[in-house]
């Protein structure tokens, strides 16, 4: 072989070293830049703050009717109604709450979920109304699901919510409604125990 031809090959080969090395140093590159961008997107701002709940829950409307905890986080001067779910927290009607929760961003939410995760992390406090405390739910739409008669166990259920019916209370007639559309209020009395009595409706 001439040197001409050697040379030639020689360039040949260098040429293909140089290529080699630069596209396994753009692969290492991104390679490594991912995981950094990917732990960015997963990592969510956490914060502490204090709420408090309020002793009855507030008809409300998401993706379905449902019952929503009326909640006041420390620096806010009213409540306003919780979706979501306080995860570990297992609340009862009648009591008032101060709990102390972390909330965090959900990346990449459902549109019909929440973007905020709510976690208990400790009940500072826990105050029972005295039996005999009226709370009154206004304009609630009447759905098919707003009142429901649990055969098992012989009672109404609010929004799934159990509860009993005083001497005077036609609950038979509201049960009748539940398709209408109509929109009634409800009183309800606290009768202990996290137990409610629906006390009038009009």
């Amino acid at each position: 072989m001439d040197m001409t031809k050697m040379t030639l090959l020689s360039r040949q080969a260098l040429i293909s070293s140089v290529a080699v090395l630069y596209l396994a140093g753009c692969g290492s590159s991104d390679s490594s830049a991912a995981p950094s961008l990917q732990n960015n997107n997963e990592r969510a701002e956490t914060k502490t703050q204090v709420w408090n709940i309020d002793a009855y829950a507030q008809h409300c409307t998401g993706v379905a009717q449902q019952l929503c905890l009326r909640v006041k986080p420390s620096d806010e001067e009213s409540y306003s109604l919780h979706y979501g779910l306080i995860e570990g927290f297992e609340y009862q009607w009648g009591h008032h709450y101060q709990l102390e929760v972390t909330e965090s961003d959900v990346n990449n939410a459902p549109a019909d979920a929440s973007t905020k995760k709510v976690q208990l992390k400790a009940i500072s406090s826990v105050k029972e109304d005295s039996i005999g405390t009226e709370y009154i739910l206004s304009d609630v739409n009447l759905q098919p699901d707003t009142l429901v008669y649990d055969d098992k166990e012989q009672g109404y259920r609010f929004l799934g919510k159990p509860f009993s019916c005083t001497e005077y209370v036609d609950c038979d007639h509201l049960y009748s409604m539940r398709e209408t559309g109509a929109k009634v209020n409800l009183t309800f009395r606290y009768e202990g125990n996290a137990n409610i009595a629906l006390l009038n409706w009009n």
